[in-house]
């Protein structure tokens, strides 16, 4: 797979693993009354979302170099508390003191499992969190293009249906991902080279 395209997987696979296979149960994305049906979050679920919220800045996404807002990071939080619940954390003992400083700050050990469902809202609440398309660009102008460039690109890998499913079956079963979406990944990353990089861009990336 093209090593632009490497990177740009690398970029939210934090955020996949955040929300990842873990073999828990999440009783059917019971929210155990975490948010009402106008959207209210409880205290208790309150209390989650703060301290996953403070995990992803300060760790998975801030302390991961990427450019990433506490209100980013906050909504990150609350679309996995909306989508998963609490009770799986509970029923596992983990407290929110916990999530922000203790045994289970490290996300890739949580008991929050999503089915493929699930994954898919978690995956379209993130895209409404977080501009990921421009995270990718941001990655993109290291390697040597231009913003205008790398936003074309990143844009359109984001809205393409192979990363989402890449995405999401990151989530859901990470070992059984389809290897061909790899490929589909790379013709996809050469239909938007062909159109969004300039012949000098294409000479530098060997393309």
């Amino acid at each position: 797979m093209s090593r632009l395209i490497v990177a740009l997987v690398a970029t939210v696979a934090l955020l996949a693993a955040a929300c990842g296979d873990d073999d828990a149960d999440t009783n059917g994305g019971d929210t155990n009354g975490a948010v009402d049906t106008n959207g209210a979050v409880d205290e208790e679920a309150q209390a989650y979302i703060d301290a996953l919220a403070d995990v992803f800045y300060e760790d998975a996404l801030g302390g991961g170099g990427f450019d990433v807002t506490r209100d980013e990071a906050t909504c990150v939080a609350a679309t996995m508390v909306g989508v998963l619940g609490t009770q799986p954390l509970i029923d596992a003992g983990v407290t929110p003191e916990d999530i922000a400083g203790g045994d289970a700050s490290d996300l890739d050990d949580l008991p929050m499992d999503p089915d493929e469902q699930q994954a898919e809202q978690l995956w379209d609440g993130i895209n409404g969190c977080i501009d990921l398309g421009a995270m990718m660009a941001a990655e993109m102008t290291m390697a040597g293009l231009s913003e205008e460039s790398a936003a074309c690109i990143g844009d359109g890998i984001v809205a393409s249906d192979a990363f989402r499913d890449q995405m999401i079956g990151s989530m859901v079963a990470p070992e059984d991902i389809d290897p061909s979406l790899d490929a589909q990944l790379d013709e996809e990353f050469e239909r938007l080279a062909d159109e969004c990089l300039t012949p000098e861009e294409m000479a530098e990336l060997g393309i």
